[in-house]
């Protein structure tokens, strides 16, 4: 059986002991940041000032080798390996309509410094992340319409107090996020102006500024749409639904014009505890499919005559099963999750999209392999030994392109440990030291590919979160 295999089943045993053993943080995320009964306005927010380091190695093969490896740079400025920064700053409000209330509105806008603000670096803005109004007539099935997270995996879906660590897992940082790219950046990005009619075309996308690869900000999450949903409570067990119809992601156009649709579905026994404090345990699934269209590079690079001769229509599909347990001492996650599509693949050699090569012929690109699939998951548990701190440790892995050329797949493996001080229910601190390894299974060791990903460091992260 394969590595993957192995832990594909691990996972769901996992899963599967959950279900049938648990006895109690699981929290109707769907209710929660759908529906508000109080009827009046409420401002809320959080702050999350952070310091990310990493030793900075460099690249040490490749036509990029000695310059600085996009691994080991801090995100989303990609200009140094230690820096202090405003992760997240998100200020909102949300309440019911006092002549209406079963319709409840939730509106949130990031201030901070992220994908969602800074795509690739560069000067930031305020962007509208959630911006919904949901109507609870129908018994059976509210209706939400509007920006709004999409309901998927427990990682990113839940609410930001939840958050027990600084940085996603591989498959949800590389993944579900998405990055809205213009090409697939896999055709050589020359230094200077190509031959052929393509020049103009060519040159929009490949000039040197890894900001014009970017459609637009990070998806974070989130579509425009309209999602049906609801719980049903019976005894200690909650059963819940969604079903969201959405233009396939937030902050940009549609320009495919098919829609995606998410399939959610959870269980969940509870023990106590109310709202995003909910102690009990929760199974869950998702599947969400949809399409994107993105320039094909070789065919720009080569001679295509108008951007429409470049574009590219492909199936971008993901979906996950996992299950919380939290008791107020002991906290267990799991998820594994499969992606076929629109596969985020790195930066050509490693290096800063934008960077030249050594001998100044080629410009590093963001990549995107739109026919890959992969698969990925993670285990996380935590363990409260005061009722002020808890410590965290979590493997995540991601295998990522591995239905093409055994060259083109990719390994990623991080052990993070980490520690939390709760100063209050809504404020605390954690320190969290990644342990991170890349590998391309398809070459040897001793090859090039091999050496620029051992050149992956650690990281070490630092954070205060406050609510209010």
């Amino acid at each position: 059986m394969g590595l993957c295999n192995k832990k594909t089943l691990h996972v769901l045993i996992v899963i599967g002991n959950l279900f049938c053993f648990g006895t109690a943080n699981a929290v109707n995320w769907l209710s929660l940041q759908g529906v508000t009964e109080e009827p009046y306005p409420l401002v809320w927010g959080f702050l999350q000032p952070a310091y990310f380091k990493t030793s900075g190695t460099t690249l040490s093969d490749g036509p990029w080798s000695g310059q600085q490896a996009v691994a080991n740079v801090i995100q989303p400025d990609q200009s140094s390996s230690q820096v202090f920064q405003i992760q997240r700053a998100r200020v909102g409000v949300r309440g019911a309509l006092p002549a209406n209330e079963k319709i409840s509105y939730f509106l949130l806008a990031e201030y901070g410094n992220n994908g969602i603000t800074q795509p690739g670096g560069g000067g930031g803005r305020v962007t509208l992340t959630d911006a919904t109004m949901t109507f609870t007539h129908i018994k059976g099935a509210k209706l939400r319409f509007g920006q709004m997270k999409v309901p998927m995996s427990e990682e990113v879906y839940q609410g930001i107090v939840a958050f027990n660590y600084i940085n996603l897992t591989n498959i949800a940082n590389q993944q579900l996020i998405e990055r809205p790219m213009w090409t697939d950046g896999q055709a050589g990005c020359v230094v200077g102006t190509p031959p052929g009619p393509s020049d103009e075309n060519y040159l929009r996308y490949c000039n040197g500024d890894a900001q014009t690869q970017f459609r637009s900000a990070a998806v974070a999450v989130r579509d425009v749409g309209v999602q049906i949903f609801d719980s049903f409570r019976n005894d200690a067990w909650e059963h819940s639904y969604a079903v969201l119809i959405g233009q396939g992601g937030a902050n940009k156009d549609n320009r495919n014009d098919s829609l995606d649709t998410t399939v959610y579905l959870s269980s969940e026994k509870i023990f106590g505890g109310m709202k995003a404090f909910r102690k009990g345990y929760k199974l869950y699934a998702w599947y969400t499919s949809g399409k994107r269209t993105i320039y094909d590079s070789a065919t720009l690079a080569g001679g295509g005559t108008s951007l429409e001769a470049a574009e590219r229509e492909y199936d971008r599909n993901l979906g996950g099963i996992g299950g919380t347990y939290f008791d107020g001492k002991y906290r267990f996650w799991a998820e594994y999750i499969k992606v076929d599509g629109m596969i985020f693949n790195g930066t050509t050699g490693g290096a800063i999209p934008g960077a030249v090569s050594n001998n100044g012929a080629l410009v590093s690109q963001f990549v995107t392999e739109p026919d890959g699939k992969g698969d990925g998951g993670y285990l996380d548990f935590g363990y409260r030994i005061t009722p002020d701190i808890e410590l965290d440790v979590r493997y995540d892995w991601y295998d990522r392109v591995t239905n093409l050329q055994s060259t083109d797949e990719r390994k990623f493996e991080t052990w993070t440990v980490g520690a939390q001080y709760f100063f209050s229910e809504t404020t605390k601190a954690i320190i969290n030291y990644e342990i991170r390894d890349a590998e391309a299974p398809g070459y040897p060791p001793s090859s090039p590919v091999n050496k620029i990903a051992d050149d992956t460091d650690d990281r070490i992260s630092a954070q205060l979160f406050l609510l209010f």
